[in-house]
């Protein structure tokens, strides 16, 4: 792992490490004087050079794919903006989310067919994006798609489980 006070190669740039604090390492790039940002990166994932001088790049380790499907969009929200969200916020962006991913994922499978392929990727994926003129409005309507939504997780919630008999 990198110690504070060394050097590092970072796709061909070298880097000091000013300092370490717990698992971050923050990095200056050699020859830069000038304030600003440090480059921070996990310390253990920061080539460092050995006592034999070779160069170690550590490799990252592999993806937890059970994380990467938990996505906490209230989260996000929160961070992009600096007023108070409400509750039927998380209801009707939970409702609005699970309608966009169904829709897209049926047209993902479409592209996929169409395209003579036997599994959906990325390629297949619609990226959404939003022009700079859409989004700008209130609608009022939104609130009661929410009520309706958490009403429909309440009752999906109270059905009894289906038990299967042997």
């Amino acid at each position: 792992m990198i110690k504070a006070g060394s050097m590092t190669l970072i796709d061909a740039i070298p880097y000091n490490c000013v300092k370490i604090e717990g698992k971050v390492a923050y990095l200056k790039r050699v020859g830069d004087e000038t304030r600003g940002r440090f480059k921070k990166m996990d310390a253990k994932l920061v080539p460092y050079v050995n006592e034999k001088d070779e160069l170690i790049v550590p490799k990252p380790p592999p993806v937890n794919r059970k994380r990467m499907s938990r996505f906490h969009f209230m989260k996000v929200i929160k961070e992009a903006t600096d007023l108070p969200l409400s509750h039927d916020l998380a209801y009707y962006v939970a409702e609005h989310l699970e309608s966009l991913v169904y829709t897209l994922a049926a047209k993902a499978e479409d592209n996929a067919i169409m395209h003579g392929d036997d599994r959906i990727t990325a390629a297949h994926w619609y990226h959404l994006q939003l022009s700079p003129q859409q989004g700008n409005g209130k609608w009022e309507e939104n609130r009661e798609f929410a009520k309706d939504y958490k009403e429909h997780l309440i009752s999906e919630a109270m059905k009894p489980e289906e038990v299967e008999d042997v």
